[in-house]
């Protein structure tokens, strides 16, 4: 049986900034979302988080989110980590918030590539001398 199908919650995809802090901490680090489920997230970081110390996530998101998790894994990719948090179990966060905060997560992720997309698109058309003649 493979990792993936161990997998209790499907994990969606997204890259959009968060501010993650341990309890240590006074001030969020910025960091990259790299996925959510509903049981947790994994991001990017440029240095190693401590396994089973508790952090809290603050989603850049309107209205912003903050959840709490535990890190469960911290695996060394070439020039960075990537940290994996399973959420605490709170009465403010049941299932029905996880699940909007994810639609929102993915919303925001679509949002951006849509920007990214128009702008990378207009910068194109913009530099091709034809553009200037149509306007």
């Amino acid at each position: 049986m493979s990792k993936q199908d161990l997998r209790e919650f499907f994990r969606h995809p997204a890259e959009i900034p968060i501010e993650v802090w341990s309890d240590d901490d006074t001030e969020g680090d910025c960091q990259y979302l790299t996925n959510i489920s509903l049981g947790g997230l994994a991001f990017k970081s440029n240095h190693e988080w401590q396994m089973h110390s508790t952090v809290s996530v603050h989603l850049l998101l309107n209205p912003s989110i903050q959840i709490c998790g535990t890190v469960v894994w911290c695996q060394k990719l070439e020039d960075m980590y990537q940290i994996g948090v399973k959420f605490l179990d709170s009465p403010q966060l049941d299932s029905r918030l996880k699940e909007s905060m994810i639609d929102e997560v993915c919303e925001a992720d679509l949002y951006k590539k849509i920007l990214f997309d128009i702008t990378e698109n207009f910068l194109d058309d913009s530099r091709n001398p034809s553009f200037f003649d149509v306007i």
